[in-house]
């Protein structure tokens, strides 16, 4: 747990050094209840990025470009989140991949 953090600090830190001139860091609302989240033993790896601001749809707009990441499930991305940023990102631009 926690991977995910790590993934997104690497990100940043390589846009940093290609030069970008400003790199922002972002995490979306939980969605899961607190109980399940310290049941799981998750919520160790969430107060790791508890400094993470939540992002506003509207700073998605705004953005020059965008990295997604999101944590798996038995090996698929999160439903949600997909959906997500289908609905917040109608204007964005995918550059490779799918």
């Amino acid at each position: 747990m926690g991977m995910s953090i790590r993934w997104a600090e690497a990100v940043s830190a390589g846009a940093r050094e290609a030069g970008a001139s400003e790199v922002s860091l972002w995490q979306v609302p939980e969605l899961v209840p607190d109980e399940i989240l310290e049941g799981s033993g998750a919520a160790v790896a969430r107060a790791a990025f508890a400094h993470v601001p939540i992002a506003k749809p509207t700073q998605l707009a705004e953005a020059d470009a965008i990295i997604f990441g999101t944590p798996t499930r038995f090996g698929n991305r999160q439903k949600r989140w997909a959906y997500r940023a289908r609905v917040h990102c109608r204007n964005c631009r995918p550059i490779g991949g799918r």
